[in-house]
């Protein structure tokens, strides 16, 4: 019932990859179930923050959930930790009831443990996203590393509007090319349309779907892809089905990061100037 963490102290560089592996660390045993989800972000200097799904409840005295008051697959809330300086992790005491270093989100929603993405953008600017209980939204927050601590976005994602809801346990995806977002997730309406919006560092666009995927009836069952944007494209892959799934692939094209402004300069000239 608890979230481990370890280091490989063999850096996966070369065509094969040895393992080594350090002994695990257990960075939060305040959950009443099981951690099902992990994600990682590197920081400066060989540093990583994992931010995990705190398994459907918290035990009293940490965000307190009354014991069973929720069960698998949902969550609460996401947890997370930072690592020691070289990459380790700083261990919960054996026996003791602790938990990492805090919650994401102030409050508490509960959702499927699918339901959540982090976005690294750089080792400076890192963003986690959750879908909120009801399905009605998303919810966007933001990691300051210098206090070691999230809060919520400013600029929070988009409404949703007439139509849109979010489907519960289908995933929420998010990629970056390094300065911008994206966000996926599959809507409620009869063809489980795959709506995005993008974040540009200070607005979101509106919701919309992913070109070809609003039409018909299908059952879509989770959405997911590749992190990092290239070529000006998102890789988006998704199951539809109730099992045996069929895996569909798609390549999103994307609008790139607008340069900067290129500096103004005003000429002035003297009444006496030959």
């Amino acid at each position: 019932i608890d979230a481990n963490a370890r280091k490989s102290t063999n850096p996966d560089l070369g065509a094969t990859w040895t393992s080594g592996f350090s002994g695990v660390s257990v960075i939060d045993n305040s959950m009443i179930n099981q951690v099902n989800s992990f994600a990682f972000a590197p920081l400066a200097n060989n540093v990583m923050l994992a931010v995990y799904d705190n398994g459907g409840g918290q035990s009293c005295g940490y965000n307190c959930v009354p014991p069973g008051s929720e069960t698998e697959p949902r969550l609460t809330n996401l947890g997370f930790r930072r690592s020691n300086s070289n990459g380790s992790w700083p261990g919960v005491p054996i026996g003791s009831q602790g938990a990492g270093d805090g919650n994401v989100f102030a409050s508490n929603a509960t959702i499927n443990q699918n339901d959540w993405a982090l976005v690294p953008v750089s080792n400076s600017t890192i963003y986690a996203f959750r879908a909120k209980a009801a399905g009605t939204g998303i919810d966007g927050a933001s990691y300051n590393a210098a206090s070691n601590s999230w809060s919520l976005m400013s600029a929070q994602p988009p409404a949703f509007a007439a139509g849109q809801a979010f489907k519960a346990g289908a995933g929420l995806f998010g990629a970056t090319d390094g300065t911008q977002v994206w966000l996926f997730f599959v809507n409620t309406d009869a063809a489980n349309s795959i709506l995005h919006s993008r974040f540009n560092g200070s607005a979101w666009s509106a919701w919309t779907p992913v070109t070809g995927t609003d039409s018909g009836t299908h059952n879509r069952a989770f959405v997911s892809g590749a992190p990092i944007v290239s070529a000006n494209q998102v890789g988006v892959i998704w199951t539809e089905g109730s099992g045996p799934y069929t895996v569909a692939v798609a390549s999103v094209p994307v609008t790139a990061a607008p340069p900067p402004p290129m500096p103004t300069v005003a000429l002035t000239s003297s009444a006496n100037s030959i």
